[in-house]
């Protein structure tokens, strides 16, 4: 693929940090990764497309927001919804946005949120800020992220996601 390999078990969600390169190196992996639709290639989480169909088959609203730079590049819409369809995870609103609670606020609410499932510590901080339960996959990059205080709660698997949201359901 002509991509570094990353380590599964980094600290760091920084590519930076990863590789031990620049900022300016990071900034043209990213341009590189990008420019060669490297979004249409990338494997879904394991377990995510079964529970994709779960949420389904429970009349669930699926909303993706993702913060992928489509300000900044024109074929991100188009190679995250190829993505998407490729793995049959058409959601019932798919939004870019560089802050995801600004997303939430612009076009979800006043709808309920029943959760918002994240792996990024930063953003689902800002999403609990604005009183939206969270479910923080749990991943290297995140594993020292403080959870006391908020209501974000950590899972581990797509398991963990889906007895979280039963227990709300009844």
């Amino acid at each position: 693929s002509g991509y570094p390999i990353v380590n599964p078990d980094s600290f760091s969600y920084s590519a930076y940090d990863k590789f031990d390169i620049s900022k300016v190196e990071e900034e043209q992996l990213m341009n590189s990764f990008i420019i060669s639709g490297g979004f249409r290639n990338m494997e879904p989480v394991n377990g995510f497309i079964e529970l994709f169909e779960w949420l389904r088959l429970k009349e669930i609203k699926i909303i993706i927001i993702t913060a992928r730079p489509s300000w900044a590049y024109n074929r991100i819409y188009t190679d995250t919804s190829y993505f998407l369809s490729k793995y049959n995870l058409m959601p019932d609103l798919l939004l870019f946005d560089k802050d995801k609670s600004d997303a939430i606020i612009n076009n979800v609410f006043p709808a309920k949120v029943l959760y918002m499932i994240e792996d990024r510590d930063k953003h689902a901080l800002e999403i609990s800020n604005i009183n939206v339960p969270v479910l923080l996959y749990n991943k290297p990059y995140n594993k020292y992220f403080k959870l006391a205080g908020t209501n974000i709660k950590r899972v581990y698997n797509t398991e963990d996601i889906k007895h979280r949201i039963e227990m709300k359901l009844i």
